[in-house]
């Protein structure tokens, strides 16, 4: 299992996804305060109560990559179902940056205030477990063509 590269890639999907989960990934500078989108919601520099918006569904998301990572790496003897399972999973990559600008949006929105919108390092960290999924996929597929070659010669 852990020889295959396949499953180093989905392991790194899974941890950097984990470090995802639990760190900031965005934020909205106003001229007085900013804030900062993680999993607990918008919090502000400052401490403020003026953005009070229930982000469960991005938290959700992000919880849900490393896991289906994870579950991915533990069934290489399907290798088909492991294939849909990656690209699910690459979905739900796409799904959460989608989910996150909504949620950037609806908040600038709501502040109504002139701010301006900035990413931190963890946001890049999704973009990297795409490329390290569609390695992965790559992987598992070259495994599949090994052992359909591999039945032809029996």
């Amino acid at each position: 299992m852990i020889q295959r590269i396949q499953t180093v890639y989905l392991l790194l999907v899974a941890i950097l996804s984990t470090i995802v989960v639990f760190s900031p990934v965005s934020f909205i500078a106003t001229s007085a305060n900013v804030f900062d989108l993680s999993y607990k919601g918008f919090s502000a520099t400052p401490p403020i109560d003026a953005l009070h918006i229930n982000t469960w569904p991005l938290t959700l998301i992000a919880a849900l990559i490393p896991l289906v990572a994870f579950a991915s790496i533990f069934l290489y003897k399907k290798r088909k179902l492991q294939i849909r399972l990656n690209i699910v999973n690459f979905l739900l990559i796409d799904v959460y940056y989608v989910t996150m600008l909504a949620f950037m949006w609806f908040a600038d929105a709501r502040l109504g205030l002139p701010s301006r919108w900035g990413y931190h390092l963890a946001a890049s960290l999704p973009a990297i477990n795409m490329v390290f999924t569609f390695l992965a996929i790559r992987g598992i597929q070259n495994d599949e063509k090994l052992v359909r070659s591999l039945d032809r010669l029996r």
